[in-house]
C-alpha cells in the first residue's frame, strides 16, 4: 500500500514548548499479594442501569471455576459487559469471545483493566450507517484503570478523535485497556487475546464498523500485535487506521515481532530518553526516560520524529499538537473510500 500523506508538520509549529511534566516508564506487570477476598465485578443486566461512561472490567477476574484459565467454562452474562453493543448484557455477548484461552499464575489482582464505552445513539445499524470503534490503549499500568488519571493522555485523544469524527458523521463507540493482565502467565500476550477476541466480535458483529487502534508506549506494542492478529483473521478490510505513540518494546513481553501488512500506520515518537529534561525519578533514583522505537521504512507506515521538540515519552501522549495532529490524520483516513 503506498505511504499515505499527511497535514505537514512546519518547523514554526513544532517549536511549541514542550509540556514540563515527565512521567517514568514503570516496569509492566508489578509483583503483587493477591487479594483472596477479590472476586469478578457483575456486570448489569441491561444498558439503562449502566453508567454513561461504561463499566470497569477486571478481566483478570473471570476465571470463576478456579481453574487458572480464562475460557469458555467461566464466561456468563452475569459477569461480562455489553460487548456485542446492542444495548444489553445476555448470551450473545458471551458468544462474542468464541475460542478465547487465557492461562493464569495468580489469583486476580482485583484491578479494572478494561472499559467499553457504549454508542450514544444505539447499535450499529449495517450495512449503511458510519460508524468508528476506537480501541485505546494506555502505557504501562501497574495498577489498571484506578481512576481517571490513568491514561489521560490516551483518554483526552480518544474524546477528541470521537468528537471529530462525530462532525464527520460517524458514530462511534470506544474501549480503553491497559496492556496487561496482571495475574496471567505472559501479561501483555494475555491482553493482546482478550482485545483481539472482543475486537473480532465485535467486528463479526457488524460488518460496516471500522476500526481505529490507538496505543500509547506498550501499549502502542500491544495495538501492533492486536492488529496484526487481526489481519492474519481475515479482517484487514475492517482495520481503518493504526496510531502508536512512542512505541516501546523494553520489558514487553507478548508479541514484538509481528506488524500489519495491509493496516496505515501513524507512529508519533521522540529520542529524548537520555535527556536531562526527560530523567525523572523511580523509587528515588533518578533514570532517563524511554526512546521510542521506530517501524522503519514500510510501504504503511507513516512516523515522525518530534524529538526537535523537547517531547518526552511520558507527555508525548499529552501534548496538544501530537494529539491534533493524530486527530486530523485520523479523520482524513476515516472519511477517504474505503478500500
Amino acid at each position: 500500500m503506498p505511504a499515505l500523506a499527511f497535514a505537514r508538520w512546519s518547523l514554526a509549529a513544532l517549536a511549541v514548548p514542550a509540556i514540563a511534566a515527565s512521567i517514568s516508564f514503570g516496569c509492566v506487570g508489578r509483583a503483587f499479594q493477591a487479594d483472596p477476598t477479590a472476586v469478578p465485578p457483575l456486570a448489569p443486566t441491561s444498558a439503562s442501569t449502566r453508567d454513561a461512561e461504561g463499566v470497569p472490567l477486571a478481566v483478570d477476574c473471570l476465571d470463576l471455576n478456579g481453574d487458572r484459565r480464562i475460557d469458555h467454562n467461566d464466561l456468563t452474562p452475569a459477569v461480562l459487559p455489553d460487548l456485542n453493543l446492542d444495548g444489553k448484557v445476555d448470551d450473545r455477548d458471551v458468544t462474542l469471545l468464541g475460542d478465547i484461552d487465557i492461562p493464569l499464575d495468580q489469583r486476580c489482582s482485583g484491578d479494572r483493566q478494561f472499559i467499553l464505552n457504549p454508542p450514544s445513539a444505539g447499535p450499529p445499524k449495517c450495512p449503511d450507517q458510519r460508524f468508528a470503534v476506537i480501541a485505546s490503549i494506555t502505557g504501562a499500568a501497574p495498577k489498571g484503570l484506578t481512576n481517571d488519571d490513568d491514561g489521560k493522555g490516551v483518554r483526552d485523544l480518544v474524546d477528541e478523535l470521537q468528537a471529530k469524527l462525530k462532525g464527520s458523521g460517524f458514530d462511534s463507540a470506544s474501549l480503553l485497556s491497559v496492556p496487561n493482565l496482571p495475574s496471567a502467565s505472559n501479561q501483555n500476550a494475555a491482553m493482546e487475546v482478550w482485545l483481539g477476541h472482543v475486537l473480532r466480535g465485535i467486528l463479526d458483529a457488524y460488518p460496516c464498523v471500522r476500526l481505529v487502534i490507538v496505543g500509547h508506549s506498550h501499549g502502542a506494542s500491544a495495538a501492533l500485535a492486536v492488529a496484526a492478529w487481526l489481519e492474519r483473521q481475515g479482517y484487514s478490510n475492517e482495520l481503518a487506521y493504526l496510531v502508536l505513540i512512542d512505541r516501546v518494546t523494553l520489558r514487553y513481553t507478548g508479541d514484538t515481532e509481528s506488524l500489519p501488512a495491509n493496516t496505515p500506520i501513524l507512529h508519533v515518537y521522540q529520542q529524548n530518553g537520555g535527556e536531562p529534561a526527560c530523567v525523572t525519578s523511580l523509587d528515588g533514583e533518578d533514570v532517563p526516560t524511554q526512546n521510542g522505537a521506530p517501524l522503519g521504512a514500510r510501504t504503511n507506515v507513516h512516523e515522525i520524529d518530534v524529538s526537535d521538540r523537547g517531547l518526552c515519552h511520558g507527555n508525548i501522549d499529552d501534548d496538544p499538537l501530537v494529539q491534533q495532529t493524530i486527530v486530523d490524520a485520523t479523520n482524513a483516513v476515516m472519511n477517504a473510500p474505503r478500500p
